[in-house]
């Protein structure tokens, strides 16, 4: 694989990272006040979704090639989102539901 594709795709799973603390974040949010089954049910379709979404964007970028690194870049990204998000984002001021 090449070097230019390479850092596509980990610059591509670092965004993938900050999307999915963005979206689970917007999914505790809406579903802070529903029933147990609901919350686990739509928790299971996210995951399903953003992983689907994940991997389509890689066959796009590089022919669907998933590395370990890849998906670290990844968790890393999330990791840091959670750690460095601005507070406004992580409070009820940005959403108001």
């Amino acid at each position: 694989m090449e070097v230019r594709i390479q850092l596509l795709s980990l610059l591509y799973s670092f965004f993938m990272g900050v999307f999915l603390y963005i979206i689970s974040l917007l999914n505790y949010k809406l579903m802070i006040n529903k029933k147990r089954y609901i919350k686990y049910l739509c928790a299971i379709t996210l995951m399903i979704d953003f992983n689907l979404l994940y991997l389509i964007g890689l066959y796009y970028l590089n022919d669907g090639v998933v590395h370990i690194y890849f998906i670290l870049i990844l968790l890393l990204a999330y990791i840091l989102s959670v750690k460095l998000m601005p507070r406004p984002l992580k409070s009820d001021i940005f959403f108001k539901l």
